[in-house]
């Protein structure tokens, strides 16, 4: 399945430039992560338009996670020291699909988007 969405129209929601900066997060690498995307996205079920924003939002979002994730954390860093570097993260993240969803301002998009299109949809993927 194609991507509705591409590379540029994800790096434009970053508006900052920091959630999924160039590098490392190249057209390949956001190309790779709209791939993933689109497996949760069905274009037949409603508007194009809407789906290829909603497309957008969770590629952005899957790429913001990556982007905060780090091989220690487990949840959100909670406490940050600077001297002698030193992070906690919150446990592991509970509940459903939209608690994770709404953890970044594209995953909440995506949601908004989502229910927009619903057609019998379950949580996170956006199917017919």
């Amino acid at each position: 399945m194609a991507s509705l969405c591409t590379p540029a129209e994800v790096r434009a929601l970053d508006v900052l430039g920091t959630d999924f900066p160039d590098p490392p997060f190249t057209d390949p690498v956001l190309q790779s992560i709209l791939d993933t995307a689109t497996l949760f996205v069905d274009a037949t079920c409603g508007d194009a338009d809407v789906a290829k924003q909603a497309e957008c939002a969770l590629a952005a979002h899957f790429a913001t996670k990556k982007n905060q994730s780090g091989a220690a954390s487990v949840g959100q860093v909670v406490a940050h020291s600077d001297g002698r570097l030193a992070q906690s993260y919150a446990s592991a993240m509970q509940g459903d699909a939209d608690d994770w969803l709404r953890t970044t301002s594209y995953g909440m998009t995506y949601i908004m988007l989502r229910d927009i299109m619903t057609c019998g949809a379950v949580p996170l993927v956006l199917r017919c």
